[in-house]
């Protein structure tokens, strides 16, 4: 059997060291054609290694992004939510009938590779949360084909499934609550399942004989598309169903060929895949959603494989939609305020440093540039000449003579004192919150409530030493310049 071939099989023969989940990372449904560049693997006919590649939407303009190496190679791309970065697998051993990968990630052009797991067993077929902080895939790290998550980083290791039976292909829903996978914990064929992202609550989706898997969500987290075994010998075709199994339709009907590892568009009008012909000949076609006319894409000599989209989020900060503060983060965006804590996150719940608070200042007030370096302890600091800034603007003397701690976080109280000096608000005899009378800040918290800029964090207290979050300081300062 060749490699590319058994790589897509493994799971159905019971091969568990080639058993993953693959999945692409979805955002929330955009304007029909607001899609990016398909990632996909290739490789040699027959042949190895396997490398990443991109093209365009059309088939257009590829561009390789890795060169394999030895082994099985670079294969299972998937985008991140921002479509700023790749995640996928790596295998450099010389063993064509397993796979003993690792995850990685890169920029979505092949730069700046980063291994997150290191392991001798299999870790394959990732796919992103939608708010662009975890990555979830399969391992075989415990002996036991299960689905796991980590952070962008690989840490905070978390296991999602602990059933004896095989549990591959995660993919996670546009609203970042469910993962469906394929299993065979119902014994004999494997299974569409959905579970909550914590591993709860585990449901059954499909119950035909053949063997359903690569599960992939649709952008509106209405549907779920699938390769099935629809019970013709070696006939596997892409089927969809809705979110909870019912309506399943059989999309691609061409038992010709065997199609695989579907991948929704961005904007949900359409689906790429691979197909395989009797002749083992692999190249990547997309349908409409609702199936009908395949078009090959990108067809050459070699094999193409594993097709994932491109998002193109209407916000690039993808994290920003499943805030309470979404309004003030984007308004602090396009003020030019923030660029968020990464290329395609705001991380509204990170509590905000010194230093951070100085140049949302400095962007939210224009304050003009100094000469002046007051403090010692904040050389070499990205906010180093913010700092500054907000100093001679008299806005802060600091945390003590001549020292800013720009690594500390800000209080709720600090954050009142910022706004107050920053903003110039007027001075008020009115006494708004019952907790804040023994700190420094009362004075300053008073004046931010009669501005308007907070109501606390209940009707009657503002909890002054609870440390001010990113998304609340895009509040704060969009209610400031209101």
């Amino acid at each position: 059997m060749r490699p590319r071939l058994a790589r897509s099989l493994a799971l159905l023969v019971l091969t568990s060291s080639l058993l993953a989940g693959r999945a692409a990372a979805e955002v929330p449904a955009a304007a029909v054609g607001a899609n990016g560049r398909i990632a996909f693997d290739r490789s040699p006919v027959n042949g190895l290694p396997n490398s990443l590649w991109s093209m365009t939407s059309s088939g257009s303009d590829q561009q390789q992004l890795t060169s394999g190496g030895s082994g099985f190679g670079d294969v299972e791309p998937s985008y991140s939510p921002g479509g700023t970065m790749i995640a996928f697998a790596r295998d450099q051993t010389d063993d064509a009938d397993a796979m003993f990968g690792d995850i990685f990630v890169m920029q979505a052009d092949g730069t700046g590779i980063k291994r997150l797991t290191a392991t001798s067993a299999s870790e394959s077929y990732p796919d992103w949360t939608p708010d662009g902080s975890r990555i979830v895939f399969y391992s075989l790290r415990t002996g036991n084909g299960d689905i796991y998550s980590m952070r962008l980083d690989g840490s905070d290791l978390r296991r999602l499934t602990t059933n004896a039976a095989v549990d591959s292909y995660p993919s996670v829903s546009p609203d970042g609550k469910r993962i469906a996978f394929a299993s065979d914990r119902s014994g004999g064929a494997f299974d569409i399942y959905t579970m909550n992202i914590d591993g709860s609550g585990v449901t059954r989706l499909t119950t035909a004989p053949g063997h359903d898997f690569e599960p992939d969500w649709s952008p509106d987290g209405a549907k779920i598309v699938f390769s099935s075994a629809t019970g013709s010998e070696g006939d596997y075709e892409i089927l969809s169903m809705n979110a909870n199994g019912s309506g399943q339709a059989n999309l691609t009907k061409d038992p010709a060929h065997r199609d695989f590892e579907p991948s929704w568009s961005p904007d949900g009008s359409k689906i790429a895949f691979r197909s395989d012909s009797a002749l083992f000949e692999t190249n990547i076609y997309v349908m409409g959603s609702t199936g009908g006319v395949r078009t090959p894409v990108g067809a050459t000599a070699d094999d193409e494989s594993s097709p994932d989209w491109q998002p193109v989020p209407a916000f690039p900060l993808v994290d920003a939609r499943f805030s309470t503060f979404k309004t003030d983060i984007e308004w602090a965006f396009n003020e030019g305020i923030t660029v968020g804590c990464s290329a395609e996150r705001y991380c509204p719940g990170d509590a905000v440093t010194r230093g951070q608070m100085a140049t949302f200042l400095v962007r939210a007030l224009h304050l003009p540039a100094t000469a002046t370096d007051y403090f010692s302890d904040d050389d070499g600091t990205t906010h180093e000449q913010d700092i500054n800034r907000v100093r001679a603007a008299g806005i802060t003397s600091g945390c003590a003579p001549g020292r800013y701690c720009p690594d500390e976080v800000v209080s709720r109280g600090a954050m009142a004192t910022f706004l107050a000096r920053g903003f110039d608000l007027p001075t008020t005899a009115m006494d708004y919150f019952s907790d804040d009378s023994s700190t420094t800040h009362e004075a300053d918290i008073n004046r931010v409530a009669a501005a308007g800029i907070t109501t606390g964090c209940t009707p009657t207290t503002y909890c002054p030493s609870a440390h001010v979050t990113r998304g609340q300081t895009a509040a704060f300062l969009h209610r400031a310049l209101e």
